[in-house]
Formats: C-alpha cells, sequence, structure tokens
C-alpha cells in the first residue's frame, strides 16, 4: 500500500508510466543528471526534489493530488522543475487540493535558471502552473519577443498560472538578476509590480517588490494566466 520510486542513477533517466500508480507512491528525484517525465503522472503520495531537475516536456502535465508540500528545499538553479516550451505551449505542473491559507512553493524554472512560484490560496485549490524566459506581447511562448526597449524595464520571463477551481490567492515571483532589464534593475521597491496578460495587452502592474532579493508580490489575484514583473505606476513627491 506504500512505496517509493527512487530515480538516483548517474546519467540522465527518463519515467513513461504505464497504467495506472495504485496507492500512496512516492516520488525522490535524487539524479544530478536531471530524470524526465515524459508522459501524464499523477503522484498520489509525495514528491522530493533530493538533487537534479526534474523535466516535464511540451504537453505533458505532472499533477500531485493531494497537495502535500514538495520536499527537498532548499531549492535552486540545478534543483527544479522545468517546463519544457514546444510551439505556443509548455509542460505544467500541476497541484491539486492546495490548502487554504497556507503559502506553498512550486520550485520552477527552465532547466538553468530557478523562478519560484509562491501561491497563498483563499480557500482550497487546484493550480497547473509553468515558466519559460523572453517575455512575449502575447503572453505565450515563441510569441512576438518584446523590443530591446521594452525589455529595459521589466523580467525577461513569463509565469503562466492556471487555476483549476478555487477562488483568489496571493502570489509572490522570484528571478535572477541575470533576467531584469537594465532600467528595471534600477528600480526602487515601491515600483516593482506583477502585471497579468489582460489580452490583447499586458496590464497595469500591481503589487510591492524587493530588487535586493529580486521577489513581486500581488495579493488578491482571481484572474490567471500569463504574468510577467514590471514597473508600478507610481507618484513622484511634489510640494506646492
Amino acid at each position: 500500500g506504500k512505496g517509493v520510486i527512487n530515480f538516483n542513477g548517474s546519467a540522465a533517466q527518463n519515467f513513461n508510466q504505464s497504467g495506472a500508480l495504485v496507492n500512496d507512491v512516492d516520488f525522490n528525484i535524487n539524479n544530478s543528471a536531471g530524470v524526465t517525465f515524459s508522459s501524464a503522472t499523477t503522484i498520489n503520495g509525495t514528491l522530493s526534489l533530493t538533487s537534479g531537475i526534474l523535466t516535464i516536456p511540451n504537453g505533458v502535465t505532472v499533477t500531485i493530488a493531494n497537495g502535500t508540500a514538495i520536499g527537498g528545499s532548499a531549492f535552486g538553479a540545478t534543483k527544479h522543475i522545468n517546463t519544457q516550451v514546444g510551439g505556443a505551449t509548455h509542460g505544467f505542473f500541476q497541484v491539486d487540493n492546495m490548502s487554504a491559507l497556507g503559502a506553498y512553493t512550486l520550485p520552477m524554472g527552465n532547466g538553468t535558471l530557478y523562478l519560484p512560484i509562491t501561491l497563498t490560496p483563499a480557500t482550497l485549490s487546484s493550480f497547473s502552473v509553468g515558466v519559460f524566459t523572453g517575455i512575449t506581447e502575447d503572453g505565450l511562448p515563441n510569441g512576438t519577443a518584446f523590443t530591446a526597449g521594452k525589455k529595459a524595464g521589466v523580467v525577461d520571463a513569463v509565469w503562466t498560472i492556471n487555476r483549476n477551481s478555487g477562488t483568489s490567492c496571493d502570489m509572490t515571483l522570484d528571478w535572477p538578476a541575470s533576467l531584469e532589464g537594465a532600467t528595471f534593475a534600477t528600480y526602487t521597491n515601491a515600483q516593482i509590480g506583477i502585471s497579468h496578460w489582460d489580452n490583447p495587452n499586458w496590464g497595469t502592474s500591481v503589487g510591492t517588490g524587493n530588487n535586493t532579493l529580486n521577489t513581486a508580490t500581488r495579493s488578491g489575484v482571481s484572474v490567471f494566466s500569463p504574468f510577467g514583473v514590471g514597473t508600478t505606476p507610481y507618484i513622484l513627491p511634489i510640494k506646492f
């Protein structure tokens, strides 16, 4: 009734699930060369990232069914979940039964850079997420790229966050300094926020940020996918 699948090879490993996994089977990624889940997989136990990168190919969704936290922190550039892109889509990592009012860290990245998402849902929720670098006008992988001038004022990445069930949530996005545009790197914390792609344009950036820790937080989000990080509207202090 209980088991663990350990991926602890020394060369890259591939997992292609065939048939249903019965009962609570845990998955432990412990391979510095990386592990790829090449087919849709539902984990009823726990997922731990002990070492290496878990790759989810384009068109594949890996799901944690019971909302358990991902083990193996601290995560980073060499230990995260990589959702690969293909055309206008990418792979997804999904968490069902995410508890209300508890911060849940999704250790996402692109296989090289660490771009985590932290969600705090207002009610019991389910979310599917993915990230890619190279911000686009339509918020999709391989879409029309921002011009160099536009990229100067943003973080050059897109976080795709889809709500499958639930209401609203608070979100925090993290990024490495290497993705900051030249202008963005000079912003004060009050000038940093999270923008939602409102179709057909990116909306106003809202929230607060930290240009030392490279984080941005937006509260009470109820409309989802995709998101980027840029400058918030701000008022210069003046005196008459």
